[in-house]
């Protein structure tokens, strides 16, 4: 558990790969148990943030994506491990071994059917892990935005009708409805690895977008004319195979 590496030496693409592949496997094996789903936060002013596989009730599971904590894995405060471990060859199954028994979660030796949160979660990891070398590569913002000094809806969120005529009045997600149902949508984009995590809207210059729908795994292609898809009738349909959906998705980001 010691990588020793500094955020001067990793990527943040790379990092945020390691978070979400760790934390889609995560899901995978125990979403449904503990309902669970993946947020992201800032509790300073850092401008990566952490991502969070977050439960109802009991211990969340904290993956550093900059700052202090740089790539460490925590629940409940104390750090158990770190993302690099990955890098180190470490089995992501391990780690997730390591993570279910801090969190108090029943051993599980397989993995659970795949429902549209785990799909989503299991979609952006492959994808974020295949471009992370990328010389721009992808990173995924949160719909809402919290740190220590401010909190606000994502205005890319604009491109749902229906969910931004939900939170529209509210902006700064005051009401916890509001903050929930931000947070439960991804956007998916370019990353010059120093981006402002306050992604408001996606510039022409940018390339295209996808906003994720977590409870559906709904996906809406923003700066593009590519119509949108319902992912998880498309991962049904081609037998289950998580590398249609993926394609798919590259193609709409125009990255395939």
């Amino acid at each position: 558990m010691g990588v020793s590496m500094t955020r001067a030496q990793v990527r943040y693409t790379v990092l945020s790969a390691c978070a979400w592949r760790i934390a889609s496997e995560v899901m995978r094996r125990y979403q449904a148990q503990a309902s669970l789903s993946v947020i992201q936060f800032y509790p300073g002013v850092s401008p990566h943030g952490i991502l969070r596989v977050a439960a109802p009730a009991g211990p969340g599971v904290d993956f550093g994506l900059g700052g202090g904590t740089n790539g460490s894995i925590e629940v409940e405060g104390a750090r158990i491990g770190s993302v690099l471990e990955l890098i180190e060859g470490v089995p992501s199954a391990q780690l997730v071994d390591r993570i279910a028994e801090a969190a108090g979660w029943r051993s599980k030796a397989s993995n659970a059917p795949t429902n549209p949160p785990v799909l989503v979660a299991r979609a952006i990891a492959r994808v974020l892990e295949r471009y992370m070398l990328a010389p721009n590569g992808y990173r995924t913002t949160s719909g809402f935005f919290d740190n220590a000094q401010e909190s606000e809806v994502a205005g890319w969120l604009e491109a749902l009708p229906e969910v931004w005529a939900r939170m529209k009045d509210d902006p700064f997600g005051n009401d916890a409805a509001t903050r929930r149902l931000a947070s439960s949508h991804w956007l998916l984009h370019r990353c010059d690895d120093g981006a402002n995590p306050r992604i408001q809207a996606v510039a022409p210059g940018d390339g295209p977008a996808i906003v994720f729908d977590v409870q559906t795994a709904k996906a809406t292609v923003v700066g593009s004319p590519v119509r949108g898809r319902d992912l998880f009738e498309s991962y049904v349909v081609s037998g289950h195979r998580l590398r249609a959906v993926v394609a798919w998705i590259e193609e709409a980001l125009g990255a395939a």
